[in-house]
């Protein structure tokens, strides 16, 4: 589903909270719908974290190679908890 958008994402057009709502309206629900019959190993959880954080970077128009940290991306976002987190609550 984030792909799909990816104009979107890269837009300098759009500001960085519409992105956002876009994100928790679109990626999100599918990634959660798709984990309800998922058996997350810790190799899955590692996997959905670095894609989850490649999207983040992507919505603020950064490259791992500005070389900011995670924590830094989350906190200026204001993700209080990762897709991990949200899939155990759920699941």
């Amino acid at each position: 589903m984030f792909g799909t958008i990816n104009e979107i994402w890269r837009s300098k057009n759009i500001k960085t909270a519409t992105k956002m709502k876009l994100y928790g309206t679109f990626v999100i629900p599918v990634v959660m719908y798709g984990s309800e019959c998922w058996c997350l190993l810790k190799v899955d959880e590692s996997r959905l974290l670095v894609a989850e954080m490649s999207w983040l970077r992507r919505i603020l128009g950064r490259f791992r190679r500005n070389r900011i940290r995670n924590e830094v991306t989350i906190k200026e976002l204001g993700q209080e908890i990762t897709l991990i987190d949200k899939i155990r609550k759920d699941g």
